[in-house]
């Protein structure tokens, strides 16, 4: 997995709360062209289960409101709620974020 450090910690606590590469989640899918395509919208972490959620991890120097509005528009439209949590925070608490996540896209 080749990823920037919070991608990497939220992939290493999605295996550690038991979430399985491939099968639970796939990390940075080809939907809406991935990084290239329709101006690089992705969603990072794509789940299967639960279903309709994705994970986004932001670069607070990066930080584009109108780009995050975008992705979040086009994943709703696809009935998938994305969640967005920036590089600090993730690397301070992946575990407890994902866990949170989690419970959203369960709950929906």
């Amino acid at each position: 997995m080749v990823g920037t450090p919070g991608e990497l910690a939220i992939y290493t606590a999605l295996v550690q709360l038991g979430k399985k590469p491939g099968l639970d989640f796939t990390f940075q899918p080809g939907i809406m062209g991935g990084r290239i395509g329709l101006g690089g919208l992705e969603a990072q972490f794509l789940f299967t289960n639960p279903p309709g959620l994705a994970i986004n991890v932001r670069p607070v120097e990066l930080v584009s409101e109108a780009r995050s509005f975008l992705s979040r528009l086009m994943l709703a439209q696809a009935s998938i709620t994305l969640v967005e949590y920036g590089e600090a925070e993730v690397l301070t608490d992946a575990r407890g974020l994902v866990e949170r996540a989690l419970r959203q896209g369960v709950l929906g």
